[in-house]
């Protein structure tokens, strides 16, 4: 099984409650954790501690993306790869000051461990494109998105494109955030956001999430353990009462 979207979740709005939590209900058995948080009326980090099952969530980089100037905001991403505990865990996220705030979870199945293969966050005040631009290498990933926007009711925010799908959008009441992802992995370089329907403020934060890559056989270790293995059969092996002759095991290794 590849990595592959299992369930989303998400606290609604809340706001000076501290922690925020909600409880995930994953469909499958997680192997990996994407939570974003979108929080209004802030031009700083105002996101604490975030855990999933009492596991603490690593920020991925460039988290958070802030819209510091006009209708501010900004959206921050977390995300745990192994180790995850299995059936409904609760989500629990640092609150510090009141500004409305809302949280999503993200859980994804795999064959193996996963970790971030790119993430990327940008914030612009006159535009209706956040999104971002991920590098993937190649790898088989799922991409999803975080967004806070100056735009004052969700229908104004739109799918990045027919790849891609809205999973949760929130009115904070002038200004609104969503979550996203694409329908189906990539190996190939993508986009990863929304857009709008005319010039807004706004902040996106894209990830990309792939399985752990398998580390690549050592050819030296493989050629040393041969020649242990030999050196030992040499020094024990024997033709009656005689030692069997060094140069026919120097065939052997060769």
């Amino acid at each position: 099984m590849a990595i592959a979207f299992d369930a989303v979740g998400t606290s609604g709005i809340v706001s000076s409650t501290d922690p925020i939590e909600h409880t995930h209900t994953p469909v499958g058995t997680p192997r990996g954790v994407l939570i974003f948080v979108s929080v209004n009326n802030v031009d700083s980090d105002v996101v604490g501690t975030v855990t999933y099952g009492g596991v603490t969530c690593t920020e991925v980089s460039e988290s958070p993306a802030i819209q510091g100037t006009g209708e501010k905001g900004l959206v921050a991403g977390f995300f745990l790869g192994s180790g995850i505990p299995t059936g409904p865990q609760t989500v629990s996220i640092g609150n510090t000051g009141a500004s409305a705030r809302v949280a999503y979870s993200y859980t994804l199945t795999a064959d193996a461990d996963l970790e971030v293969v790119d993430s990327q966050g940008d914030s612009n005040a006159n535009s209706n494109a956040p999104s971002v631009a991920l590098t993937l290498g190649g790898r088989t990933c799922f991409l999803a998105a975080g967004l806070f926007t100056g735009v004052g009711v969700v229908t104004a925010i739109n799918v990045l494109s027919a790849d891609w799908s809205n999973d949760i959008e929130d009115d904070f009441g002038v200004q609104c955030a969503a979550v996203g992802r694409r329908t189906s992995t990539s190996a190939v370089d993508q986009n990863a956001g929304f857009t709008l329907t005319g010039p807004d403020e706004w902040a996106v934060l894209g990830v990309a999430i792939a399985e752990v890559a398998a580390a690549a056989g050592n050819p030296w270790y493989a050629y040393a353990q041969m020649r242990v293995k030999t050196e030992l059969e040499r020094t024990w092996k024997r033709r009656g009462r005689l030692w069997e002759p060094a140069y026919t095991m120097r065939r052997k290794v060769a």
